[in-house]
């Protein structure tokens, strides 16, 4: 790193005791040091020293920097937080004012790494395999200030951390205050801490680590409810064996390859998988996945054969194919034989004769990607058993009319705009009606939708009246309306 003017650097080659000294750079501008030295050869001859030089060299001072590492530190930091003090206490082995210093030297930092390697952070950081060396000395720092705040009880902090003693994660592992561990800036996580943090009682979120050990996988996979493991690049056999076979929900939405035996041993968990980034997955592997019960997001897939859609279709929970287009008359017959969930919502078109697979589908179907439909498909889709969901931007009278004969849920939450015509419609529809996307109603739509029969599930209504807002409050059946019915009530 270029030296800049008027700054003193660190050096380690001093001859006199091996300590390491400070050394002014002397550069193009010599600002200090011919100053300095004009003060000098003053006082020494008994002359006169004007309070001009005085001053000049009070405003160079000012400016003055000290480099420490490539680390450039203003003078002024140094002396009014007392740091050379404390770093004397820490060489000479006292390390009680540690939290008072506002900047380390690379010594210092060694000294106090190696303290807490050996009484605090155990072998964590050994384990690591970390070199002292690549350790931000900001973040050790920030580290011990989380640390002590952990061990007083406040956890509030855990996001910050960067590097996790095992007895740490031991007493996170205890605390009750949240339903989740927020750990995403880990890169490394040891045996011993993952031995711990598998005790805990919620969700636990380690999206930074790119690698874990077998032992480690083990251990997490003891979690209470889910492990959230997204920064994984590869995952070993072994360690989806440990996962797979207890029932936490499991997010690997990093992995882009998975081995037909790491697809085995997922697929004996019982809770749910999210593997978004896999693009592609063998036949072999999608019989075993076929096998899991529980969530199963593929959303990642952006084609697939005829025999590995047949074999996912019989999985026993949700399963998310939000990354297909299109789907073969194949895959739609596999379709058509479904009985759990399915999400679609990367089909933008549905022709009638697709419509008409679809509807035979048994469970909850998301086709939110499609944005219109025609009069021909609404009627084929009226016939699906179970909640569905579309992406309608808007809908026709005549399409309202026919899909108010389906039963179940139905899902319109990107829906702008509704027509009296077809809200009355709509009013007769059997199951649930939401409408997140609307943000206004007429009166007269609100007078039809009040006397509905299901849940209604409404948006941030901005635009409605006084009477609207009387008339929807009391409906009887009105469930949910979002955050702005309160603001309604309190500013009309």
């Amino acid at each position: 790193m270029p030296t800049q003017p008027n700054a003193i650097s660190e050096t380690t080659d001093s001859k006199e005791n091996g300590k390491g000294s400070l050394r002014l750079e002397l550069t193009t501008d010599v600002t200090i040091s011919n100053t300095l030295t004009s003060v000098k050869k003053a006082l020494a001859h008994d002359r006169a020293v004007t309070t001009e030089t005085l001053l000049g060299l009070e405003r160079a001072l000012k400016h003055l920097v000290i480099s420490f590492g490539g680390i450039n530190i203003p003078l002024s930091k140094i002396i009014n937080a007392k740091n050379s003090e404390i770093w004397e206490e820490i060489e000479d082995g006292n390390i009680d004012r540690y939290e008072q210093i506002t900047m380390l030297t690379q010594k210092t930092a060694q000294i106090l790494v190696e303290f807490f390697n050996k009484n605090i952070v155990g072998r964590s950081l050994r384990k690591s395999r970390m070199p002292i060396s690549k350790l931000s000395l900001f973040d050790l720092k920030m580290n011990m200030e989380i640390w002590t705040e952990i061990r007083k009880g406040n956890c509030e902090n855990d996001y910050r951390l960067t590097y996790l003693p095992s007895k740490i994660a031991n007493l996170l592992s205890k605390q009750n205050n949240s339903h989740f561990l927020s750990l995403n800036k880990l890169t490394s996580l040891s045996d011993e801490a993952a031995n711990y943090l598998g005790n805990y009682h919620g969700n636990i979120f380690l999206d930074g680590l790119t690698s874990l050990s077998d032992i480690a996988a083990n251990h997490l996979s003891g979690s209470r409810k889910g492990i959230s493991l997204n920064g994984l690049i590869s995952i070993s056999d072994t360690a989806a064996a440990y996962l797979g076979q207890k029932k936490i929900q499991i997010s690997l939405d990093g992995l882009t390859t998975l081995s037909d035996t790491a697809a085995m041993n997922l697929g004996m968990g019982r809770s749910g998988i999210d593997l978004n980034r896999l693009t592609t997955i063998s036949d072999e592997a999608s019989k075993y996945l076929g096998q899991h019960h529980g969530r199963l997001s593929l959303q990642g897939i952006k084609r697939i054969s005829d025999t590995a859609f047949g074999n996912l279709s019989k999985h026993l929970g949700e399963i998310k194919f939000d990354g297909l287009t299109t789907l073969s008359d194949v895959q739609l017959n596999h379709v058509s034989n479904r009985e759990r969930s399915l999400c679609l919502s990367g089909i933008e078109t549905l022709s009638s004769r697709e419509a008409m697979y679809l509807s035979r589908h048994r469970g909850e179907l998301n086709l939110s990607g499609v944005r219109e439909i025609s009069d021909a498909t609404a009627k084929k889709l009226k016939d699906h058993k179970g909640g569905i969901y579309l992406g309608l931007s808007s809908l026709s009278n005549s399409t309202a009319r026919i899909l108010s004969e389906h039963e179940g849920r139905l899902g319109l939450k990107f829906l702008e705009s509704i027509s009296d015509t077809a809200a009355k419609y709509l009013n007769k529809h059997k199951g649930d009606l939401c409408f997140q996307g609307l943000t206004s109603f007429s009166d007269t739509s609100v007078q039809y939708l009040s006397s509905y029969k299901g849940e209604l599930f409404m948006g941030d209504l901005k635009a409605v009246s006084n009477r609207a807002i009387g008339t929807l409050l009391n409906a009887k059946y009105f469930m949910q309306m979002m955050k702005y019915i309160n603001e309604l009530i309190h500013t009309k």
